[in-house]
């Protein structure tokens, strides 16, 4: 069993062990899910993707200049505004 001590402002460090399993970063967030028995679960958030999370994961010899793109940007939200 892993365990960590609360600070007098109610702060824990999440052990690496723990944090490694759940794969979670600084930065992160994290659910509290209180259940019978006066056990917590903690899950983690769904992480909201950076750019740099995706940056090169596409591979393609396609070049879109700016204009392009935010006449396709624009074109999206025409198509949902409707």
């Amino acid at each position: 069993m892993t365990s960590a001590a609360m600070t007098d402002r109610g702060q824990i460090t999440v052990p690496k062990k723990i944090r490694e399993y759940l794969g979670i970063r600084a930065g992160d967030r994290i659910n509290f899910e209180m259940t019978p028995g006066r056990a917590v679960v903690l899950r983690p958030c769904d992480r909201t993707l950076s750019v740099r999370d995706v940056c090169g994961i596409l591979k393609t010899d396609k070049t879109v200049s700016v204009e392009e793109m935010d006449a396709a940007i624009a074109s999206y939200h025409r198509e949902k505004a409707k």
